[in-house]
């Protein structure tokens, strides 16, 4: 930046973290006004998933239909879930995020995979205030994937045992093939009696 601009001075760290901040809490409210005054009913999607340094997160997605008949979605959380994970955590991670984004009374479902923390937080999330109602939907795209999963399994095998069955005839192959393949001084020996051999042909 130096050579594009000399003047321009590169900010620190405590600064950089102050403008992310800023720019969280303004996009922050400018979305929950958007909400507030655009959702009526709100579906969110949610899952609880392990980062490579096997942190634990929860994200949630809303997704609502605005009166002009547009569908909105947006990434609203993704929160750390603190160790145990149970369903008692992950209701309550849900709630918060309800809670703050000031949806209550607006989501009518949630979707989430299968895993067992998510079915039985939800009974424990119906009891809280303004969340009697919601419903919980298990994802359609996790359920399919894991049926192609299954049914693909023995195509999978088939197709490694294929593969592999066909290196060893290829090896075969070339094993047969380096033995009858003559050398490079053997194709010289064959030039040299093709020159010995010419006069021969021609006087037969």
């Amino acid at each position: 930046m130096v050579q594009f601009d000399p003047s321009f001075v590169v900010p620190g760290e405590q600064k950089i973290k102050t403008m992310i901040v800023k720019s969280y809490q303004c996009n922050y409210e400018n979305l929950k006004n958007i909400l507030k005054e655009t959702a009526i009913t709100v579906f969110l999607t949610t899952d609880l998933w392990s980062s490579r340094a096997k942190h634990r997160y929860v994200d949630v997605i809303a997704t609502w239909i605005t009166s002009d008949f547009k569908v909105k979605d947006v990434m609203l959380e993704i929160k750390y879930a603190p160790s145990p994970h149970t369903a008692d955590v992950v209701a309550e991670l849900l709630y918060k995020c309800i809670s703050s984004w000031g949806l209550n009374g607006c989501v009518t479902a949630i979707i989430t995979d299968n895993d067992s923390n998510m079915k039985v937080a939800f009974p424990i999330l119906t009891q809280k205030d303004q969340c009697k109602d919601i419903q919980r939907h298990s994802c359609v795209a996790y359920i399919l994937q894991l049926s192609i999963g299954k049914g693909l399994a023995p195509v999978e095998i088939l197709a490694t045992d294929l593969y592999t069955s066909t290196n060893r005839e290829d090896r075969k192959d070339g094993n047969k093939l380096k033995k009858i393949m003559l050398a490079d001084d053997e194709w010289n020996l064959l030039d040299q009696l093709v020159d010995i051999l010419i006069p021969f042909e021609k006087a037969t």
